[in-house]
């Protein structure tokens, strides 16, 4: 876990090749800045991984399949049934 907190990948994301799906909580941190400022942040991440798809959460705090399950589950099946999807 060490090794992962403490090395930025970003500059490796573009090696992925398969579709990358990142959901982000937004309600706790929301509190402290705009919306379209965390969703910003959260895809300037991703850059080098024009495959991405993002999918935010206004009422997850951090664990978003505990505290939006049914807004969890929904994005999931998604991503799983879209075309060309990983299975």
């Amino acid at each position: 876990m060490s090794e992962l907190l403490n090395r930025d990948y970003r500059s490796e994301l573009g090696q992925i090749k398969c579709p990358i799906l990142v959901m982000g909580a937004l309600a706790q941190i929301s509190k402290y800045e705009p919306k379209e400022t965390l969703e910003a942040n959260y895809k300037n991440q991703f850059t080098n991984a024009p495959q991405t798809r993002f999918v935010f959460f206004d009422n997850a705090k951090h664990f978003i399949m505990i505290d939006d399950p049914t807004g969890f589950d929904a994005a999931l099946d998604q991503e799983l049934s879209a075309p060309g999807a990983v299975r």
